[in-house]
């Protein structure tokens, strides 16, 4: 039932994806649609619509969909970042969170002649001043891969400038700029790099994770390992706008659940490289303002510095 005590949903449901296709938001929301269908979760038709603007489309939600649960939008720690370092009025304060899904974690890359084999020793380099190291993701300045280079700087101590961060039109630009040594280190996920690693064409020296991965990453050291306190999940979910309701925070609550214990979902985490990370309720909505409190903390007093300048010219693009 929805807060009007009719049953919900009653109308085919809209997943946003704030970004281009291709991007993290979209395949979010790709993947729960399919299997939500695939498991029969989902009474009713559900569409993707692909509506560029992570923070527009927040705003969009917050003024205009008040009450509206047959809106889902997909958000990553992309949208945190665009909160705060684009000045949005708007918060998680203003909105529903519903669920976390997954994640994949970051992890750091050099190109497979670099002389550089482990990541404490290059952090020590450079905190002793006087050195600086250029790193790229798979976005631009701002953007959830510049976030991360932040919180390494900021969790080792490094001075000002020491972390050098070159935007990308693309993850795949940011890997070409990598793998063809025109920057020092790269800063991705793990989805993002599992092909190159698993072909040799990028060496992987640390995981952002609480701890060792398997397949491809399970011989690399987590940055804890190397002495560095970073931990970094890439998590995906959906937010609903403001004022829709106990009952259909609870639908999705359980809907979601029952999705993350599906065969089905297994399946495509194992395909794409993702983790499970399902966070519903109260759980999500701590963990959001402890990973929010994280940025804030970063990237307030981090040695990361953005150049804005791409490896090659493109516009950065949106999106988890």
């Amino acid at each position: 039932m929805n807060g009007r005590g009719q049953p919900y949903p009653t109308a085919p449901i809209t997943f946003i994806a704030a970004a281009p296709p291709g991007g993290g938001w979209h395949q979010t929301c790709e993947a729960a649609v399919q299997v939500l269908n695939e498991e029969r979760l989902l009474p009713v038709e559900a569409r993707i619509v692909e509506t560029p603007g992570g923070l527009t489309v927040l705003e969009d939600v917050v003024t205009r969909r008040r009450g509206d649960g047959h809106t889902l939008v997909a958000f990553s720690p992309g949208l945190t970042l665009q909160i705060l370092l684009k000045g949005s009025r708007y918060t998680y304060e203003d909105i529903t969170p519903l669920a976390s899904l997954s994640t994949d974690y970051g992890v750091l890359v050099v190109p497979v002649d670099s002389t550089t084999r482990m990541l404490g020793p290059l952090l020590e380099r450079l905190s002793r001043g006087g050195e600086s190291v250029t790193v790229t993701g798979g976005s631009g300045p701002g953007a959830m891969h510049h976030g991360m280079a932040a919180l390494l700087a900021r969790a080792a101590n490094l001075p000002a400038g020491a972390v050098q961060y070159v935007g990308a039109a693309s993850v795949a630009e940011g890997l070409a700029a990598v793998r063809q040594a025109r920057v020092a280190l790269g800063a991705f996920g793990t989805a993002d790099v599992i092909e190159d690693v698993r072909r040799g064409t990028l060496r992987p020296i640390a995981v952002l994770g609480e701890e060792r991965l398997g397949g491809v990453f399970a011989g690399v050291p987590t940055a804890r390992e190397q002495g560095v306190e970073v931990v970094f999940p890439m998590w995906r979910g959906f937010y609903a706008p403001p004022d829709v309701g106990s009952a259909v925070v609870d639908y999705w609550a359980d809907a979601f659940t029952r999705l993350s214990r599906s065969p089905a979902w297994t399946r495509l985490l194992e395909a794409r490289g993702w983790f499970p990370f399902l966070l519903t309720g109260d759980r999500f909505r701590a963990f959001l303002a402890e990973d929010t409190h994280r940025y804030v903390s970063a990237l307030g007093a981090s040695g990361t510095a953005g150049s804005g300048a791409p490896p090659r010219p493109g516009p950065a693009r949106e999106g988890g």
